[in-house]
């Protein structure tokens, strides 16, 4: 998203990714929480969709970014929705964020 410096996000000051509210979102959560956008001058809007609503949001440029699962990713596609994948932090139908005692 640091590329994001230019385009739309140079207008605004402010990218948008559609994000589950669920803890598949962490790492994105993480990297604000640690300051990483900030850092770069980045402003990001998190914006809650669903599995249904991410996609088409993306393709309408409703959202710059989508976190969301390859299956999404390959539907959407199919539909001819200009999307590029950037980066996978889970494939499948992955567990989810696991913490141990230590």
């Amino acid at each position: 998203m640091t590329a994001c410096q230019k385009g739309d996000a140079e207008e605004t000051g402010t990218v948008s990714v559609g994000v589950a509210g669920n803890v598949f979102d962490a790492p994105l959560r993480v990297a604000e929480a640690e300051g990483y956008f900030d850092k770069r001058g980045l402003k990001v809007e998190f914006v809650k969709v669903t599995a249904a609503t991410g996609t088409p949001a993306l393709g309408s440029g409703a959202l710059q970014f989508l976190n969301s699962s390859p299956m999404n990713f390959l539907q959407g596609l199919a539909k001819g929705f200009p999307m590029v994948a950037v980066g996978v932090d889970g494939l499948g139908n992955p567990l989810g964020l696991v913490v141990s005692n230590e």
